[in-house]
């Protein structure tokens, strides 16, 4: 509206007869359809059209932007969910429970201090022949370590 009427106010009226016209100029300008049929055709009219082309991409971008972080934040966590799922149906496929996880890291717990490092966890996954290549092992352990401890127990676990 604002673009609009100083449109208006600054183009002479055989070009723009109407402030609905100039509101025309606008909303193609805004769009990036320019259609052509109506062009500034004073100076101050293309400084106004100038502005207008800038505040457009400017408005354009911001929600671009936040589209595109939260693509990449979804992106990122869809591999941490399909690991995480992946490691679920083994851990279902071999018949462990919850109950189990608890009795397994007691056993994978060889410094007794309630917590698995990443050798413990190493070892844990190797003897439950999940099927994890050292890399997702890692990965997964990371996923699981809330705390960024370096070690996680059977409750960041399940």
């Amino acid at each position: 509206v604002v673009f609009s009427a100083l449109i208006f106010l600054v183009e002479p009226r055989d070009n723009v007869g109407s402030l609905p016209t100039a509101a025309w100029l606008t909303i193609v300008t805004m769009t990036t359809v320019g259609y052509g049929d109506i062009t500034p055709a004073s100076p101050a009219g293309s400084l106004v059209v100038s502005f207008l082309v800038v505040s457009s991409v400017i408005f354009t971008s911001f929600p671009l932007g936040i589209i595109g972080s939260t693509f990449t934040s979804v992106w990122c966590d869809r591999d941490r969910i399909l690991l995480m799922q992946r490691t679920r149906d083994c851990l279902d496929q071999w018949g462990y429970t919850a109950k189990d996880i608890v009795k397994l890291f007691k056993l994978a717990d060889k410094d007794g201090d309630d917590e698995l490092s990443l050798d413990e966890f190493r070892d844990l996954m190797y003897k439950m022949r999940l099927g994890l290549k050292e890399d997702r092992i890692v990965e997964l352990f990371q996923f699981f370590d809330y705390d960024m401890s370096g070690t996680i127990t059977h409750q960041e676990f399940c």
